[in-house]
């Protein structure tokens, strides 16, 4: 098998295995009887913990930011640096003419509003939860550079359009 195969693959599984593991409406996983259902009831519902069809949570599931599982695995693929899918992921949640007219915070004189700040912080998150931090590196620092990369693109679409 190609090293390419490999690493789809590798990308496929690592995006659908918030999938892997599922739940009913008694609290029960998939894993707890052979049949996927739970022990209590036998027509007992199961449901992705992660989403629902095609779409799963980008970061913390409390931001219940939703986006197409497709496009998150194919935003990942093309990264290679945190940075790279933070930008990727950008592409995903907002549209072209929202990133031109938004920053990450805005700009004091109202020219330019600040991106939707829950789905910044699930696109964060995200970059974090696939690219965990070094030893070297702070939170906080990775934090303003994915910050920095936002704004930049942001600023480049503005310019262009």
């Amino acid at each position: 098998m190609s090293r390419r195969l490999e690493r789809v693959e590798t990308l496929l599984e690592e995006v659908l295995q918030p999938f892997s593991s599922l739940s009913c409406s008694m609290g029960e996983t998939s894993s707890s009887s052979s049949n996927g259902h739970c022990n209590q009831f036998s027509n007992c519902e199961i449901k992705p913990l992660q989403g629902s069809g095609n779409t799963i949570f980008l970061g913390d599931p409390s931001l219940e930011v939703r986006a197409d599982k497709h496009q998150i695995m194919m935003a990942y693929a093309k990264s290679g640096r945190r940075n790279q899918l933070a930008l990727n992921l950008l592409d995903v949640l907002f549209s072209p003419m929202v990133l031109a007219s938004s920053t990450v915070k805005g700009t004091r004189d109202g020219v330019k509003q600040s991106l939707d700040p829950t789905k910044v912080k699930a696109i964060k998150d995200y970059c974090i939860q696939k690219y965990p931090l070094k030893s070297v590196e702070t939170r906080k620092e990775v934090l303003q550079k994915l910050n920095k990369a936002i704004t930049d693109k942001c600023i480049a679409l503005g310019k262009s359009s």
